[in-house]
């Protein structure tokens, strides 16, 4: 079911983001040991063993994310959405059609709406 809740992800905020959702949902991010063996709470994608969990495709990077049900769907700067299955991982489709970055997802009942620097909403 979609929670209704959208927020864009950038790099630069990124890190941010991400340990304040943790935070919020009282999520415990594994602390990492530094080269100079002082803790650290920064979190490093590559050192989590559950990186597992990082869904890879895309061949840019991701600009809008929407879910729904047990599907999730990124939009990116490769022109491209994806349709992951959530349990499985996996990505199930990738739509094609817009012909510049795709940069803004929105789901209203059973339709997905996606905005691109084309000038087109589909």
């Amino acid at each position: 079911r979609h929670s209704g809740v959208h927020e864009e992800v950038t790099a630069a905020h990124g890190k941010l983001c991400y340990q304040d959702f943790a935070s919020e949902h009282n999520i415990t991010l594994p602390s990492v040991t530094s080269a100079s063996n002082r803790t650290t709470t920064s979190y490093r994608w590559e050192e989590d063993p559950l990186s597992r969990n990082i869904l890879q495709g895309h061949d840019e990077i991701v600009w809008a994310v929407e879910v729904a049900d047990r599907r999730l769907f990124s939009a990116s700067a490769d022109k491209t959405i994806r349709v992951w299955d959530i349990s499985s991982r996996r990505c199930e489709q990738v739509l094609e059609g817009h012909t510049r970055p795709v940069l803004s997802l929105a789901i209203s009942g059973r339709l997905l709406f996606s905005g691109s620097y084309d000038y087109t909403i589909k």
